[in-house]
């Protein structure tokens, strides 16, 4: 309809209004951005140029539209006839040089000729009226009746914009808006005559103004479809015509009698003075008249309430506006409450245009003038393809200085919140921008649902190219602007959370503190509260390290607006400080031999954290002298710390004291050697034994092992082999165990020995192997990781030890004897299986040429980057692929043919340049040398690229010939373009208002 915006729009951009069209808009966030085309089918054919919407949803798959359509008896070609004879050389040059006084002369001559009968049946024959369709699920939609509510035929009696709200199964209201004027026929053509008599020309344009005005009704109806009109103009701001008009926008019931209502208002700064001094001196109305007129015209937002939804009270005509002048207009709102929070979305103009443009327009328009002259020359020798082809050349190459000017100009989707619904915050970013910056790129006219968490949006969309086949289109109504998108959750991002540093414990949990917690990125006024009762950090690993990465999860939300939003959760940095270690030993006693050397016997650790592989190592003991003591001391130095753990700890001390004895040696004093004693004897031990002197000293070397050798011990010369006494031991013993205590969690126990006798001492140690078969070793090990301990008494006590797994042995040094065995660490468990979703875009999802991009979601994979990298659990990186059968052979690379994938280790993947037709986008998940997982982890998706518009190489423009049969056609795109030029000296560029002190709605925020 139209629409006091849109005839400021239309003025402002008088050249193009004709070939373009600048829609309202009002959009809900977040939305995803991926456009969905909607269909309404008519019977066989599809419903042709809805210009509104409004959708009730009533449960998951049932839809309700109402929507605004054009009804004409005049095809295109009846249209362009009926207005031939108005189109003039002389009005193309009036109006390109903004001749105001031959406009006027103009007008009162259609008024005074024939020409006026044709402009009077193309105005009554074009009648907006208002269809009611159905759908389950939001895009296709089957039109129920065509025309549930109209108000009569003529362009005076379109109503439109209709707004509804669902009561019950029986009960609706209807909220419209709707052109209305007090002219007759014959009062208007009287009016245009008077614009061309200096005398009366200011009553005729106060009578026109005062007599024509955009009103809102009120409708009822028990099923939807069946409308009574109850009331007309119930929303009255001050003053009455034109510049009092209101606008239908959104409604609100929050009960049986609490009604409120957004509705668009004219805005002006001139007065009646204005409008003397233009009609004073019409001739020299120029560039200095347009840009005042620019300057003082805007429109605004109010707020009116009701008790019943009929009788309006406005209670502030203006509680949103962009600012003075045409340049900040805002209008169009949509208003949902969520909670006790409003919600608006609004059309707003979005330009880099100021009122000094209006000179570069200005001539841009002027030097246009051969070349709209001769469109129209072309037009009236009846050839239409000629006529289109004269279109092409000239929105390709006339208008090469209009396009620059305006190429950052268009309607957007602006977003504000209100905890009242009169004092409201505007987002910084619009929600919603159209497909490219100028004006025929526009998106506008939604309507907006709310269910179950998400919104749905339904909007008219323009389009990304002008040319003269998008004119041909939109003219004919096989451009379809009607277009569908859902809201996404909006991540919201946490900040100010910081974790504690912790001394090395065995484990990677770590501890948060969540008092300085930000929580940015919603919209203003949502009510979002991050909740922390499941909040838990951990560490990356458990290992020591400085500036430790940790890991923040368990983050929510909570609060009327949380379901649309999701919070990305964060993270931080502490430090793992190494535990400390407190070293144990015990030393052998010895028989004199004249030095202070003591031989360590047991090494032990207080303080290592659960399983940890960590030993007491190295250290050189020696007694406080040589001489024969009991409970000497011995100190002990140079001790560290071993095993995969040890990075973790540290010593208390790198040093210990004991105590130990030095004996009389027998058979001489002092420490003499005693003589020969006797081989060592091994039970359950055969092979060769070393003999030893009578001090327990080996003279030879031995190797003894048991029969089945599965255990061995090799003796070397200078082995002191003595009994818990301290005397020599000459025979040793080794047998199976057959229940020996159970081996530490999460190990396995291979084969098990009881060495004895019990407390039986080595110095220096002696080597013991330990032989094994591979199907001993439990599935899954790692022989690498088969180990040696012995039994204190209480637990199983780890050694460090030398593993050959080609020869299948296990080798540690003892210093005395126990139980001990051969044990293997359980398999680690395999990774979670890696998964993959593809988030965007949804399959059968269509797109304009351009960039298409692919957006998935991948879980329990590490990916990483870089060539001839070795396959590791849990690692690897993603093959986004194009048109192509993915590669899903086991054990194959899944690579396809060059040009046809990309391997990444980013989320996200864009294709540019696509080609017209069907593709499918493939992504999968591989390990580190590009083979499939197994199973393997892949998807895809089928997506459309349109067809590009035609270009301007002469490629033929497929338009409906002459003699169509189509019946349809708006009237707004032409009359919107034309009546506005036809005009330019009356209401299109003027607002006037009453005196001063009675125009309360031109305050301004």
């Amino acid at each position: 309809m139209l629409t006091l915006q849109r005839v400021m729009i239309a003025f402002a951009l008088a050249l193009i209004s004709f070939a373009s069209f600048l829609p309202e808009s009002a959009i809900a966030v977040p939305f995803d951005q991926t456009p969905e085309s909607v269909s309404i089918t008519n019977g066989a054919q599809d419903e042709t140029y809805v210009v509104d919407s409004c959708i009730v949803k009533n449960g998951p798959n049932d839809y309700e539209m109402w929507y605004t359509h054009i009804k004409t008896t005049l095809d295109l070609f009846g249209i362009l006839d009926g207005l031939k004879p108005l189109i003039t050389q002389e009005l193309i040059n009036n109006l390109t040089g903004v001749n105001l006084l031959g406009l006027m002369a103009d007008l009162a001559g259609v008024a005074s000729g024939p020409e006026y009968d044709a402009l009077w049946s193309v105005i009554g024959n074009s009648t907006p009226v208002v269809g009611y369709a159905t759908s389950t699920d939001g895009k296709s939609w089957n039109v129920v009746n065509d025309e549930v509510f109209s108000l009569g035929s003529g362009l005076w009696n379109l109503p439109a914009a209709p707004r509804i709200i669902k009561n019950s199964s029986t009960s609706y209201q209807m909220w419209y808006s709707h052109a209305k004027t007090n002219l007759t026929k014959v009062a208007l053509q009287n009016l245009l005559l008077d614009l061309n008599n200096s005398a009366t020309r200011k009553s005729a344009i106060m009578t026109l103004l005062d007599g024509t005005s955009n009103v809102v009704g009120y409708a009822t109806s028990t099923d939807g479809r069946v409308w009574t009109n109850v009331a007309d103009d119930i929303v009255a701001p001050n003053g009455t015509g034109i510049w009092a008009s209101a606008i239908a926008g959104s409604v609100i019931k929050n009960g049986a009698s609490d009604y409120q209502m957004w509705f668009s208002l004219a805005a002006t700064a001139m007065t009646e003075a204005n409008l003397d001094a233009i009609l004073a001196v019409p001739a020299a109305f120029d560039f200095s008249d347009l840009k005042q007129i620019a300057n003082d015209i805007s429109t605004v937002i109010g707020y009116a309430t009701s008790s019943d939804g009929q009788t309006w009270s406005v209670v502030n005509p203006s509680v949103l506006s962009g600012g003075v002048g045409l340049w900040n207009s805002v209008a169009s709102p949509r208003v949902i409450k969520v909670g006790s929070k409003y919600k608006m979305w609004f059309t707003k103009l979005e330009t880099n245009l100021t009122s000094d443009n209006l000179q570069t327009i200005f001539d841009a328009v002027t030097a246009l003038k051969p070349e709209l002259v001769n469109l129209w020359t072309v037009y009236n020798t009846g050839d239409f393809t000629a006529f289109v082809n004269a279109i092409e050349d000239f929105l390709a190459n006339k208008i090469t200085d209009l396009r620059t000017v305006l190429s950052n100009t268009s309607t957007v989707i602006a977003y504000a919140t209100s905890t009242d619904g009169q004092n409201w915050q505007e987002a910084t970013d619009p929600t919603l921008s159209g497909p490219n910056t100028s004006p025929w790129g526009s998106v506008g006219v939604s309507s907006v649902v709310l269910n179950a968490g998400v919104y749905e949006m339904w909007y008219i969309r323009g389009s990304n190219i002008l040319d003269a086949q998008f004119l041909v289109d939109v003219l004919q109504g096989t451009f379809n602007p009607l277009t569908y998108e859902r809201s996404t959750s909006k991540t919201l991002t946490v900040s100010g959370i910081t974790a504690s540093n912790k001394v090395y414990d065995g484990n990677n949990s770590a501890i948060i503190n969540t008092s300085g917690a930000i929580l940015t990125g919603f919209d203003t006024g949502d009510d979002v509260v991050l909740n922390f009762t499941a909040a838990n950090g951990t560490f990356a690993d458990k290992n020591v390290e400085a500036g430790k990465m940790v890991t923040i999860s368990g983050i929510s939300l909570s609060g009327a607006d949380a379901s649309f939003y999701v919070v990305s959760q964060p993270t931080t940095a502490a430090d793992i400080a190494p535990a400390s270690l407190v070293p144990t030993v015990t030393v052998a006693d010895k028989v004199y031999d004249g030095n202070t050397s003591a031989t360590i016997l047991t090494r032990t650790l207080t303080g290592v954290k659960g399983n940890d592989s960590v030993t007491l190592t190295g250290g050189t003991a020696t007694f406080d002298t040589a001489a024969i003591g009991t409970g000497k001391t011995v100190t002990v130095i140079g001790l560290t710390v071993g095993g995969a753990d040890a990075g973790n700890y540290t010593l208390s001390s790198t040093s210990a004291t004991t105590t130990a004895n030095i004996t009389q040696a027998t058979g001489g004093g002092g420490g003499g050697g005693g003589g020969f004693g006797s081989q060592l004897v091994g039970i359950g031990l055969s092979g060769t034994s070393p003999f030893m002197d009578g001090n327990g000293r080996a003279i030879t070397a031995g190797l003894i092992r048991t029969p089945d050798g599965s255990l061995s011990l090799s003796v070397p010369i200078g082995t002191y082999i003595w009994n818990a006494a301290g005397a020599a031991q000459s025979f040793l013993s080794a047998a199976p165990l057959a229940d020996p205590p159970a081996p530490p969690a999460q190990n396995s126990l291979i084969l098990a020995f009881e060495m004895g006798p019990t407390g039986v001492t080595f110095n220096p140690a002696i080597s013991m192997t330990i032989s094994y078969t591979d199907g001993q070793v439990p599935a899954g090990t790692n022989e690498a990781d088969l180990y040696i301990a012995w039994w204190d008494g209480a637990k199983w006590a780890k050694l460090t030890g030398t593993v050959n797994a080609a020869a299948n042995t296990v080798t540690v040094s003892v210093s005395h004897f126990t139980i001990f065995a051969l044990l293997a660490p359980a398999a680690p468990p395999p990774p979670p299986a890696p998964t993959l979703k593809i988030n965007s875009p949804a399959a059968g999802a269509s797109f304009d040429p351009g960039s298409v991009s692919l957006s998935i979601a991948v879980g329990n994979l590490k990916l990483v980057h870089g060539d001839n990298l070795p396959k590791v659990p849990g690692e690897g990186r993603i093959i986004y692929y194009l048109d192509v059968t993915i590669p899903i052979a086991a054990g194959q690379s899944a690579l396809s043919a060059v040009g046809t994938f990309t391997e990444s280790i980013a989320t996200s993947n864009a294709w540019a340049n696509l080609a017209p037709g069907t593709h499918t986008l493939g992504v999968q998940l591989v390990q580190n040398d590009h083979t499939p997982f197994n199973p393997p982890v892949f998807a895809n998706v089928s997506v459309t690229i349109k067809e590009s518009p035609p270009q301007t190489s002469g490629a033929p423009i497929q338009t409906t010939p002459p003699n169509s049969d189509k019946p349809d056609f708006s009237w707004l795109l032409i009359v919107t373009g034309v009546l506005s030029a036809l005009a330019l000296g009356v209401f299109l560029f003027w607002k006037s208002r009453k005196p001063a002190d009675k125009l309360e709605y031109t305050n301004r925020k």
